[in-house]
């Protein structure tokens, strides 16, 4: 037990930066010559070793020294007995794991790969919330356009995601409707692909008539029980103009497709999205950088790359994923030793019998049939317990997701 201690703590010398490179963690090295660690681990060690010697100790000490001399087998029914439950349990735990990590691993992978009804690649945002950035943002713009290695710039409330939500009605109904809100430009639509399916887009103008025009999803149209949206009026003041595709502006372990209303409303604006072609990209932002001290004089820089945001919803989920990989590998590698361990045992114990079997023909198949038919009952029994609370667990987890 001490000599397995001293390898386990070489073992996290060894992947310690990998640890906190991928858990995001800070521990130190010298966090383990602490004296609240090193008394822990004596407890540890001590407490492995009583455990791991008790039932043999009980065992050894039933035995009658009489039939051992005789050389009898020593083996009863009661510890094959034992030894099996153990077994079924390890494998058991095993087989949870390889199958609840398998469909981690699957639903971050169709997060990061599904349609999310938009393009967040080769999107650059710009923090533009400062009143003094805002009121030199057409200039701003007219400057970037110039690259040709900038397809589209377009300012908005927020980028790819949506915070503010409210209730809206359908004017002269009493029925709500709840709803999330974004102002926009009308590059907006263009700069991250969304489709606009119906209708046209908003008009950078001042309202000064009776209704402010607004673009809704397929998602509110549904909500309303509108057949045609077009032309549709939503208390206070608001007049459909437009209808475009669904698209996630929210986690997707949060919701599907909201109802989601955009208007025009430039002193809201608080991201600046820039398109490129991806071509280019270190002189592309050095120009918007050049540009940026240019117009906005001492004004700070705020640059981020639009899908660099989509993870950092996900962070729990992205850390789940590799905490179960991680320990699957764990779980098998020890329960491949296991197995080798146990096969080892199983040729001892049945020695005279392959032999014999071996003399009377028996083929290299039929000897391996007799040493693991055993040990593939006790995996399919395992594999009965562990599927259960796998399934469980998997629907459970996966419940998070809309």
């Amino acid at each position: 037990t001490f000599i397995a201690y001293l390898l386990a703590i070489l073992l996290i010398f060894i992947f310690l930066p990998s640890i906190n490179n991928l858990f995001s963690f800070e521990i130190s090295i010298m966090d383990f010559f602490q004296i609240d660690f090193l008394i822990f681990s004596a407890l540890l060690i001590l407490c492995a070793s009583i455990l791991s010697s008790f039932y043999q100790s009980i065992y050894l000490g039933k035995l009658n020294p009489m039939s051992i001399l005789k050389g009898s087998n020593i083996r009863s029914a009661k510890t094959s007995l034992f030894q099996k439950i153990l077994l079924v349990l390890q494998y058991s735990i095993a087989l949870f794991m390889i199958s609840f990590s398998y469909y981690v691993f699957t639903q971050m992978n169709y997060i990061q790969n599904v349609d999310l009804g938009y393009s967040n690649d080769n999107v650059i945002e710009l923090n533009i919330s400062n009143k003094n950035i805002r009121s030199n943002l057409n200039s701003l713009k007219n400057e970037l356009v110039r690259n040709p290695h900038i397809k589209h710039v377009s300012a908005s409330l927020y980028a790819n995601k949506a915070l503010n939500n409210t209730y809206f009605s359908e004017k002269g109904s009493k029925s709500k409707v709840h709803m999330y809100y974004n102002s926009i430009d009308s590059s907006f639509l263009k700069t991250l692909n969304i489709e606009l399916l119906q209708g046209r887009n908003i008009k950078e103008i001042k309202h000064t008539t009776e209704f402010t025009d607004v673009v809704i999803n397929e998602s509110a149209v549904k909500s309303f029980g509108w057949d045609d949206a077009i032309g549709k009026t939503i208390h206070p003041n608001y007049r459909v103009v437009g209808v475009v595709s669904n698209y996630c502006f929210l986690p997707l372990n949060e919701s599907g497709y909201a109802p989601m209303l955009f208007f025009y409303l430039p002193n809201q604006f608080n991201k600046l999205l820039i398109k490129t072609d991806g071509k280019n990209e270190e002189s592309t932002i050095a120009f918007i950088k050049a540009k940026w001290r240019e117009v906005m004089n001492n004004e700070p820089l705020n640059l981020k790359k639009l899908d660099s945001y989509f993870l950092d919803d996900y962070q729990r989920e992205v850390k789940l994923k590799k905490l179960f990989v991680i320990l699957t590998i764990i779980a098998i590698t020890l329960t491949l030793s296991g197995l080798i361990v146990l096969t080892i045992n199983s040729i001892n114990n049945k020695k005279k019998e392959i032999v014999i079997r071996r003399v009377h023909g028996a083929s290299s198949m039929q000897v391996i049939k007799l040493i693991y038919q055993e040990i593939l009952i006790l995996l399919i029994i395992s594999l009965t317990i562990a599927l259960p609370f796998a399934v469980l667990f998997i629907e459970k987890w996966l419940a998070n997701f809309a």
